[in-house]
């Protein structure tokens, strides 16, 4: 008996191997076949119509787009009013004719496999008009392109049909400059010539006005100018990524928004801990363009993550803070560690100025200076330019230069209940062309010093520095009796019992004082000079 599997409206998903089995008391035989789907072949851009002028030339050319699975599969074949003629390309140029009058080419695209054709073709008609000198026609705009609006990264498509005898010509300009024919295509129409200029991925920079232009022999004509517009989306910023918030205290959270062109429309909604905020809780208010969300009075339950979104035209961002609840705001301090109130850097280096800040939220730190008269702030962008502020609240001048010279200010900033707090704190930098290293001695004069084990050692020292420089890292290391190998010192860390670590401004002298001696200590001047520069 004879079997057959039937499959229709085949599709990609078809395609694979399939086994005939038979069976019966005797026995049982199989047998395979591969199923190949192919795309069906289409010519999908050709000249539906062509008009041309008798004596304008010996011949002209007519081009069609094919797609198919495999081009090397492919058949093409020329008619020209149903006979055929020589012609197995895509591409044909044939000669005017001699009278006038509408011939009609026929172009067909047959796809073949190893079975040989199975109806994979397409084909199409192409009408071509010839007219006399007395017949010609200005070219004219029949379809003009139109103003459009397109979002970043999408594609868009300006549109201009011009009709005249013989087929105009079409040009298309952006600004006063003409446009690479690359850039657009022309295709051969009943209407007449339709003209596509496509921008795919259309960037900021391709917003600007367009024109179209179209001329034969009769004459020329452009269209008015149109416009594409770019919007994209917002993007958004917290001005603080926590926030800080004490019961029965007013807070306000607000975001940045920057918008790269004017949108008409845009919706804004805010959630706590993935729950929609709405006016209507009584404790919460919105700003009037919906990008800021003020608490009344804190409570517990105000504590968690919030998230802010904006919808537009163009498309959505969004963005998300803490909020923790505190007993207390403690307002920012700025301080410079001591012995850096006046700091000296080397000209050309890497230099930071340092500066301790504290507070409760976290203050925001930047440093400003006053330059020709005008005060200048610096912020951290997260970009390392000449001048950044680093996490810990340090300055950071990439290259020192004279310019560098002068007070540097340190500002630190906070505003948890919507009151900005703000806490300065000044420093003086000078820049010289080289450094010299400080130079140390003991302050009895004596390099060594033998105490009796219980007492308490007080040991002086005296520090001399190149311009008045002012070391802000004094290091004082043990090392037991009898070693002279300073590599095996040991650190003394003087914030443990037993170490007290004095500083007397008058006469800058560094002392160290050890309480109830258990070893001896060696103290020695060469300890300090040329460990530590500047």
């Amino acid at each position: 008996s004879r079997q057959e599997l039937t499959i229709t409206n085949t599709e990609d998903g078809d395609e694979g191997l399939y086994m005939c089995s038979v069976a019966s008391a005797r026995g049982g035989d199989e047998v395979s076949a591969t199923l190949t789907v192919l795309p069906p072949i289409q010519i999908t851009q050709y000249p539906t119509n062509r008009r041309l002028l008798l004596g304008t030339g010996s011949s002209y050319l007519l081009s069609v787009q094919i797609t198919a699975g495999d081009p090397n599969s492919q058949i093409i074949t020329w008619k020209l009013d149903g006979n055929s003629i020589s012609g197995d390309t895509n591409t044909l140029s044939p000669s005017i004719p001699s009278s006038a009058g509408t011939q009609r080419y026929t172009v067909t695209a047959l796809l073949t496999t190893w079975l040989g054709a199975r109806n994979l073709q397409d084909e199409k008609d192409i009408y071509v008009t010839t007219y006399a000198a007395e017949d010609v026609q200005e070219a004219v705009i029949v379809q003009p392109p139109v103003d459009q609006i397109a979002i970043l990264g999408s594609t868009v498509t300006f549109v201009c049909v011009a009709y005249g005898i013989p087929d105009p010509n079409v040009l298309w300009s952006r600004g006063s400059a003409d446009m690479s024919a690359t850039e657009y295509s022309n295709k051969f129409t009943e209407r007449g010539v339709e003209s596509e200029l496509i921008i795919s991925n259309v960037k900021i920079s391709s917003a600007g006005e367009y024109r179209c232009k179209a001329d034969n022999l009769k004459g020329s004509i452009q269209t008015k100018s149109v416009y594409l517009e770019i919007i994209s989306p917002p993007t958004v910023g917290l001005v603080d990524s926590v926030y800080y918030g004490v019961p029965g205290k007013e807070l306000s959270i607000a975001v940045e928004v920057t918008y790269q062109n004017v949108i008409e429309k845009s919706m804004c909604s805010w959630t706590r801990n993935g729950i929609k905020l709405e006016e209507q809780s009584g404790n919460i208010e919105f700003g009037d363009d919906g990008t800021s969300l003020r608490i009344i009075s804190v409570e517990p339950a105000s504590a968690g993550n919030y998230r802010f979104t904006i919808e537009t035209e163009a498309g959505s961002a969004t963005t998300s803070t803490t909020l923790q609840i505190i007993n207390a705001y403690i307002s920012p301090s700025a301080a410079i560690p001591k012995y850096s109130e006046v700091m000296v850097a080397l000209k050309g280096s890497v230099y930071y100025l340092p500066c301790e800040v504290s507070g409760k939220p976290t203050p925001k730190v930047s440093w400003k200076r006053t330059v020709g008269g005008q005060t200048v702030e610096y912020k951290d962008n997260g970009v390392d330019l000449p001048y950044s502020v680093e996490a810990s609240g340090s300055l950071k001048i990439l290259s020192v230069t004279d310019a560098d010279k002068g007070q540097w200010t340190c500002v630190a900033q906070s505003s948890p209940d919507s009151v900005l707090r703000t806490a300065e704190a000044s420093l003086e930098l000078d820049v010289v062309e080289w450094l010299a290293r400080p130079f140390v001695y003991p302050y009895h004069g004596h390099s060594t010093i033998t105490v009796v084990s219980g007492d308490t050692l007080e040991v002086n020292i005296e520090v001399m520095y190149r311009y008045q420089i002012r070391a802000h890292n004094i290091i004082w290391s043990r090392l037991d009796f009898g070693n002279t190998n300073w590599t095996q010192a040991k650190e003394l860390n003087t914030i443990d019992p037993g170490y007290d670590n004095v500083v007397s401004f008058e006469r800058e002298r560094r002392q160290l004082m050890v309480h109830g001696i258990s070893k001896l200590f060696q103290v020695t001047a060469d300890l300090f000079m040329g460990k530590k520069d500047g």
